[in-house]
């Protein structure tokens, strides 16, 4: 799981096996999002207590960010 918090992923880094789900939690008081660079769907708004579920497939490196503030950032590794 990823919680986004305190305008922060937690963690930032999270190495997984390929075909594993990944629960993305928005635990701020703040609307938040997610969006992924190597083009899955992600969320672009998720309220407070809101949540979603991405599988990550192919091995390699995902590289997100927030969609609201997207100075927030995060990398899944997919091995």
């Amino acid at each position: 799981m990823v919680s986004i918090a305190d305008f922060a992923f937690e963690p930032a880094q999270l190495t997984i096996g390929a075909g594993q789900p990944v629960t993305w939690s928005s635990d701020d008081g703040a609307p938040h999002g997610v969006r992924f660079a190597n083009g899955l769907a992600g969320q672009d708004l998720m309220l407070p207590g809101r949540s979603f579920v991405q599988t990550f497939a192919p091995p390699g490196v995902c590289e997100c960010v927030c969609a609201v503030p997207p100075y927030l950032t995060a990398r899944v590794t997919v091995r």
